[in-house]
This record gives C-alpha cells, structure tokens and sequence, in this order.
C-alpha cells in the first residue's frame, strides 16, 4: 500500500508553524505521515506546536554543513546563494 508524506523543510523558527502545518494537512488522507527537515533546536517546539493539532511529527536529520562540490562554486550567482544561511540550508538538505 503506498502512502502519502508531506514533506517540510524549514531552518527558521515560526511562532505558528504548527497552525500553518495543520492548515494545510487538513487537505491530505488521514494517515499522511509530516516529515520536517529543520534545526535540532527548533524540533521540541515545533513538537510541542503540532502535539496541539494531533499531528506527530518524523523529524528527519541533515548535515548543516556539508562540503559544497569545488566544480559547483564555479557557477554564476553560488557564492551569493551560499551567503544567505538559509539558501544555504535549503541547499544542504538537497546534497
């Protein structure tokens, strides 16, 4: 049986992302598992945000710092890309 997952990646601190997430689960099946890419310490609030919704959280873990490819920092526009911490986040979870 296949299953649905929504899929978040989020390195910023929301007040009410617990709100926003069950605003938009309301929309999927029943049993579709939230799967979060954030920072450590933002896990036990968001927990907590989305404990107030009846939503479980899987909070899934990636290397914040991961070697960008020598070949990659050659193209046009990286290095501002990597300059901004959370493009540079967003980018770490992709590798």
């Amino acid at each position: 049986m296949k299953k649905l997952a929504a899929l978040i990646i989020e390195d910023r601190f929301f007040e009410d992302f617990g709100k926003t997430c069950h605003e938009h689960m309301k929309f999927l099946p029943k049993d579709t598992d939230l799967c979060i890419y954030t920072s450590e310490e933002h896990q036990e609030k968001y927990t907590e945000q989305l404990a107030e919704y009846k939503i479980t959280p899987i909070f899934k873990s990636y290397n914040q710092d991961t070697p960008i490819p020598h070949s990659i920092k050659y193209i046009n526009g990286v290095d501002q890309f990597l300059a901004d911490k959370h493009m540079k986040a967003l980018f770490n979870m992709c590798m």
